[in-house]
Formats: C-alpha cells, structure tokens, sequence
C-alpha cells in the first residue's frame, strides 16, 4: 500500500511536468516561436501522455481503495467469526471450519481436538498468551 501511494504521487508529479511542459508548448505558439505544425504535433503527444498518466493515477487509486475495502472485510471476518459460524448455514460452518483448523478437527470418542489452527487465528492466541504473563494489576485506577 505504501507503495502504491508513492508512485500515485510519482505519476501526480508526472502529470504536473507534462501540464507545465502543455502550457510551455501553447506559449510558443502564441509567441510562433515554432512552426505551428511542430507544436500542434508536440501538444497532441503531450495531451496523450497527461490523459494516459491520468488514466494510470486513477486506476491506481482504484487498486489502493480495492486493497483498503478487502482489508476491511477480512478484519470483519476474523474478529466476528464465532457470530458469522453461529449464523450460517452447515455447508458455510463447514467452510469456516476449515479455514480456522486446516488440518481438521478429530474426535477420539470422548473429546473433540485439533492439531493447528489457521495462522491469522495464532496471531490472536499469541496476544492472549502475552496478557497472560503479566502480573494481575493492584489499586484503583
């Protein structure tokens, strides 16, 4: 993402020289430094790639709010994921239960188990444990 947003501004920048180099070339014809064939040619081209740099700036800020609005959702998913499974339908449950254990859930008679969980789920778990550790606090706040 962030290197999205600089070459967004590299292109904005892109497109301002090309702005500026516009405006220099209808000043010369104005002033008929050149022949006007040259700097009508000239502007055409310069018109092209500002209106090209355009397209790509705008296609780009699409990919960033498409990145943004996927990392929305998959933070929806993973913090409501316990409210979403009670919600489903089976065939979803099943969907979401292989995605939180990959390596599926075993039943030995007595007790359900699993051997891993999904990596983002770990993360979690990780942060819990952390808590965990620490001395339970003393005094009112």
């Amino acid at each position: 993402m962030k290197d999205t947003k600089l070459e967004q501004k590299r292109i904005e920048a892109e497109i301002n020289g090309l702005t500026k180099e516009k405006d220099r070339i209808l000043k010369a014809i104005i002033n008929e430094n050149f022949s006007k064939e040259d700097c009508r040619s000239l502007l055409e081209k310069t018109k092209t790639d500002i209106a090209n740099k355009e397209i790509y700036l705008n296609e780009l800020k699409i990919d960033l709010n498409d990145i943004v609005d996927c990392i929305q959702y998959c933070k929806h998913i993973v913090t409501n994921i316990a409210d979403l499974w009670k919600k489903s339908d089976i065939n979803s449950k099943q969907r979401f239960q292989n995605l939180i254990f990959p390596h599926k859930i075993s039943f030995d008679g007595k007790n359900f188990g699993n051997t891993d969980i999904a990596l983002i789920f770990n993360v979690f778990h990780e942060n819990k444990t952390e808590e965990s550790k620490l001395a339970p606090r003393t005094g009112r706040c």
